[in-house]
């Protein structure tokens, strides 16, 4: 995998995590911590999956 396929994967992951985190920041109430806690085990979980579903075997 070249460097611009995991840009491709990462980024587009990370933007729609940070509208996710304002996201429940505002309407949860919640803290910005609290906001990251939820969504990085899932943000981890997406992008690990797509690495290994995009890797050369």
């Amino acid at each position: 995998m070249n460097p611009h396929a995991n840009l491709l994967i990462i980024m587009p992951i990370t933007i729609l995590g940070i509208f996710t985190k304002s996201y429940l920041e505002q309407h949860y109430n919640l803290s910005s911590i609290q906001a990251f806690a939820i969504i990085a085990p899932i943000y981890i979980l997406i992008t690990g999956g797509l690495f290994m579903l995009f890797r050369k075997k």
